[in-house]
C-alpha cells in the first residue's frame, strides 16, 4: 500500500505532505485524522499521536 501510494502521489520532500506540496501535516491535522479513525474503530482507550510515534 505504501509503494502504491508513492507512486500515486510521489512526494517531493516529506512521505506524507500536507495540502501544500513540500509542506508536512500540522500536528493538529494528524491528532484530527486520529480522533476520526478512533471513533470509526470504536477504540475508547486513549490513544496519543506520542504513543503512536514509539509503537
Amino acid at each position: 500500500m505504501l509503494r502504491a501510494y508513492y507512486n500515486d502521489c510521489k512526494p517531493k520532500k516529506w512521505l506524507f505532505e500536507g495540502q501544500i506540496e513540500v509542506e508536512q501535516y500540522s500536528e493538529q491535522s494528524l491528532q484530527r485524522i486520529l480522533e476520526q479513525a478512533l471513533q470509526k474503530t470504536k477504540i475508547t482507550k486513549p490513544v496519543t499521536l506520542h504513543w503512536l510515534r514509539h509503537s
